[in-house]
């Protein structure tokens, strides 16, 4: 906005110009943005001819021909590439006060523009380097004027579009921030949309299949001492009936036969609770219903007639028995790799138990040997079968598979080994280790 301005202001304005870098290379150039400024700012519009301009700041004769000597209207036009170099550099003024020189014309005009703090607007370049400063203008006829024949320093051509040289700093740090923030949410975009992609190839044999799931989990073993084998004890050892258990002192290396031991299946782990909660929670917001099972209760015909779930590594006998022929499989109380003959992974805890280093393989058979769609989950441990449904069921993290898995790979028998962290018997970090498909 054009407005009546504080000549003070204007002052400080002009030496903030006159002492920055697109004016220091030239005096004229100087003595002229000077001498316009102060008789625009006197009201002196008789003193802001071309004639008088040339003969006042370039020593011509008081009647010199301008027509053919246009060195105030050439010396105008360097000084007005100059300002808009300078605001195209510096961004908008800190006096709060922008000097132009419209064409056509040899009066200044002065533009407030309005800053975050006006404290911080008045001070000068000056002042900001410690000098006491107080502007003045001494008359003109003590003013040392270049010689019109001088070589001049020009400052490079004027930027096509002058009004970007208005925009301040913060302005096109706005605009900076605003395309980077447009080209991070496009790539976040993306990478969701691929992550919902392998998600969805993932699990589309559930999808796709008019059959009800099934999700099994087996339970751990444990064995106790059958009634025959304690009325035997007791009888042996003169032990009385006793309702708060018995106590039997069993040689060490002694076996015993199968009649003395009673198995039972019904305890199942955390991990594995946790895991079949999460993929019967993925099942559903899939719009796909299923069938929970576990223990003794599954059966050839029911792994043929749907597409399986099987979740548990040596607490789960069918998936023993069917994944013991594939590359990645459970046996000597860790992952073997079959191709090469030998123990791969193994599960590891701190000396105080808190931290522990586990493996789960997850095998993912689109025709098994049952005749239908499998999915195993089989950990060293129980934490990390619920490492491994984690996993699973979650598109951003199946996103990591995205560069190890080979084409048309949904349509293949693939095998994924996992590692995870586990602390306080909670699975806190999953990373893929190995990945193989045929």
């Amino acid at each position: 906005m054009i407005v009546e301005i504080d000549a003070i202001l204007a002052e400080q304005a002009l030496e903030e110009l006159l002492h920055g870098h697109s004016f220091s290379s030239s005096k004229q150039c100087q003595a002229l943005l000077r001498y316009i400024v102060k008789h625009t700012l006197n009201g002196e519009g008789n003193m802001l001819r071309e004639r008088v301009i040339g003969s006042e700041v370039f020593g011509r004769a008081p009647d010199y021909d301008t027509g053919n000597d246009p060195v105030v209207r050439s010396r105008a036009a360097e000084v007005r590439k100059r300002l808009a170099q300078h605001y195209m550099q510096k961004g908008e003024p800190r006096s709060g006060i922008r000097i132009d020189i419209p064409n056509g014309s040899y009066r200044a005009t002065f533009e407030t523009i309005e800053l975050p703090s006006r404290s911080d607007s008045l001070s000068s370049p000056l002042e900001d380097a410690g000098v006491a400063w107080q502007p003045q203008f001494p008359p003109m006829d003590t003013v040392a004027l270049p010689d019109p024949s001088e070589p001049e320093v020009l400052a490079g051509p004027a930027p096509l579009v002058l009004r970007a040289g208005r925009w301040s700093a913060w302005r096109w740090s706005l605009l900076l921030a605003g395309l980077l923030a447009i080209a991070w949410f496009s790539q976040r975009e993306i990478i969701h949309m691929r992550a919902e992609l392998t998600f969805n190839r993932f699990w589309s044999p559930f999808t796709s299949s008019p059959k009800d799931a099934v999700v099994y989990f087996g339970g751990s073993y444990t064995y106790y001492l059958s009634s025959g084998f304690i009325s035997n004890y007791q009888s042996e050892h003169r032990v009385p009936n006793a309702n708060s258990g018995l106590i039997a002192d069993i040689q060490n290396g002694k076996l015993l036969n199968q009649s003395s031991l009673v198995s039972n299946n019904s305890l199942i782990g955390l991990g594995d609770v946790a895991a079949v909660a999460r993929v019967a929670s993925t099942l559903t917001r899939l719009g796909k219903k299923y069938d929970l099972r576990y223990g003794s209760d599954l059966t050839v015909t029911d792994l043929h007639a749907s597409p399986t779930v099987l979740i548990g590594g040596f607490s789960n006998m069918w998936t023993l028995e069917l994944t013991d022929s594939f590359r990645y499989s459970l046996d000597q109380g860790g992952i073997v790799d079959h191709q090469q003959h030998k123990l791969v992974w193994v599960q590891s805890n701190s000396t105080d138990g808190v931290k522990g280093e586990d493996y789960v393989i997850v095998s993912r058979i689109p025709n098994s040997v049952t005749g239908s769609f499998a999915l195993f989950i089989a950990g060293i441990n129980t934490y990390s079968n619920q490492a491994a449904a984690n996993f699973i069921c979650d598109a951003e993290k199946m996103n990591a598979l995205t560069g190890s898995l080979p084409r048309g790979w949904e349509k293949r028998n693939l095998q994924l080994v996992l590692h995870t962290t586990v602390i306080n018997q909670v699975p806190i970090s999953t990373e893929v280790v190995a990945v193989h498909s045929w």
